[in-house]
């Protein structure tokens, strides 16, 4: 007897032995590679950038090029070693849970498609990731995606006819298009200066954090191009104790680490 299983969510793993028709096909040229053969290739590379949050790193996985993006599927290697998963968050890309599969320790599917393309810039952030950091040997996150063909999800991007196979790199930044000095005096009582550099006018967001990565301060402000500085003061953060900054420009990030005391 031929029963029939829709797959809700990619949400839990399973293990069912089946035959399974794909209804919908993200580039529209499905091809059945037993009476044709394979589809020809293309290469895409995304890249990552991390953040230290507190005992935290931030993944956020972004674009290297202007493309029209139509779909994405890959599976997202770690090392669980050095790296807790905690949760995803969407950026261009609205993945939901609907679209993610995190049950299995040290990898993640993930699966997306627009209904129409979405026009990306150079640069633009996918998602983000959240993972809780057991060490600081950056060399040893083991971030990837994953392309074998021995896996049950091959890593690919789908721009309009085309079909890319897509790795994951890390970001080389240039640390003289955005400079944080950090701020002065730190230790602190009163107030502290936080010192930067933008290259362009424009807009520069400040977050802190305390010791137990709990946002406590968010600001925007909009600045002229080259050397800045922003104050924060005991009315700003009250409590002494460790806290940790994140100064973004331009979607790039910097940290700092700083002391409040009285």
């Amino acid at each position: 007897m031929i029963s029939t299983y829709t797959i809700p969510f990619l949400e839990t793993d399973m293990s069912i032995d089946f035959v399974g028709v794909k209804v919908g096909d993200v580039t529209g040229d499905a091809i059945d590679e037993m009476e044709a053969g394979p589809r020809s290739r293309k290469e895409e590379v995304l890249y990552y950038e991390i953040i230290d949050i507190g005992g935290y790193k931030e993944v956020t996985i972004k674009v290297n090029r202007d493309i029209d993006l139509s779909g994405l599927q890959t599976l997202v290697k770690y090392n669980p070693d050095n790296l807790i998963y905690r949760n995803m968050s969407p950026a261009a890309l609205d993945i939901g849970s609907k679209h993610f599969n995190a049950v299995r320790i040290g990898e993640m599917a993930i699966s997306w498609h627009g209904s129409q393309d979405i026009k990306l810039k150079d640069g633009d952030a996918l998602w983000r990731i959240l993972f809780e950091s057991k060490s600081g040997n950056e060399w040893n996150y083991g971030l990837e995606f994953v392309s074998a063909n021995n896996t049950y999800l091959r890593s690919e991007l789908y721009e309009k006819d085309n079909i890319y196979e897509v790795t994951l790199e890390r970001a080389k930044d240039d640390p003289q298009e955005f400079n944080l000095i950090g701020n002065d005096p730190n230790p602190w009582d009163e107030l502290t200066k936080i010192s930067f550099d933008i290259p362009r006018n424009g807009m520069v967001e400040l977050e802190l954090y305390d010791g137990q990565n709990r946002l406590v301060y968010d600001r925007t402000k909009i600045f002229s191009a080259g050397k800045q500085k922003w104050q924060i003061g005991n009315r700003e953060i009250s409590q002494s104790g460790v806290y940790f900054g994140k100064m973004t420009y331009e979607g790039k990030s910097r940290v700092f680490k700083m002391l409040r005391i009285e």
